[in-house]
């Protein structure tokens, strides 16, 4: 990471943002003793903190936290998390007078939860995408009235935002898939939309993921196609 990537106290000091936790504390305090107290120190640390607003850090995003406090789909209890923060082009920055640099405030952050499942005794996987939006800004009760299933996403989806590239294992193992499925999905919800509509962004082609289709062109998993066969299989599937 470096220094130069990280903010201390005085970017959080006399405003709304939290130093919001991207791994909870009581997600990795187990063990011995000493190495509890030594994961609850490691994760009270800049390089686990991002900004995130009091409202969504102590309300939302509690959500997903919950999700792994409370998982029993596991096998033996040993679950792996991923956790970030979601850049985007369009984030608000952070000034002051007392800040070296201007800070960068995320527009979400996403979790991944990987276990070995209790039933299938194979690799299993869920993610999350949580946006720090004017709807979840608004006050510290959102927690009681989402559903966090309906911001469960795709790996794929997390790895555009972010740039990552998880192993295939692990996108094999989530339970949504980044295409559209004859009778789950009549849409162009398959494929990712271009960042913007210059030229360039148009043209780079965009994810393709068809494990159904029998033609050997769509053999691998995923594959990038261009805008413009995009653009006709999106008017194909309207059309139906």
């Amino acid at each position: 990471m470096g220094l130069n990537n990280q903010v201390g106290p005085a970017a959080y000091k006399r405003n709304p943002w939290d130093r919001g936790h991207l791994t909870r504390r009581t997600a990795v305090t187990w063990g011995s003793k000493y190495e509890a107290k030594r994961a609850s120190n490691d994760s009270c640390s800049y390089a686990n903190a991002s900004m995130q607003h009091e409202n969504f850090n102590q309300d939302e995003w509690r959500v997903p936290e919950r999700v792994v406090q409370h998982l029993e789909k596991d096998k033996n209890g040993r679950i792996t998390i991923f956790t970030g923060p979601v850049f985007t082009q369009t984030d608000r920055w952070y000034t002051r007078r007392t800040l070296q640099q201007k800070v960068q405030i995320p527009s979400g952050f996403w979790k991944v939860v990987v276990y070995i499942g209790k039933e299938s005794e194979q690799l299993e996987s869920q993610a999350y995408i949580l946006y720090q939006d004017a709807q979840f800004l608004l006050d510290k009760r959102g927690q009681h009235s989402i559903d966090i299933k309906n911001y469960q996403v795709t790996i794929t989806e997390i790895e555009q935002l972010t740039g990552l590239e998880f192993d295939e294992a692990l996108f094999n193992s989530n339970p949504l898939y980044f295409y559209p499925r004859e009778g789950i999905n009549n849409g162009p919800e398959g494929f990712s939309a271009p960042l913007g509509t210059v030229p360039e962004e148009l043209n780079r082609g965009v994810v393709f993921n068809r494990e159904d289709a029998k033609a050997p062109e769509f053999e691998a998993r995923r594959r990038i196609i261009p805008h413009d066969e995009f653009l006709e299989f999106a008017s194909r599937v309207r059309d139906v």
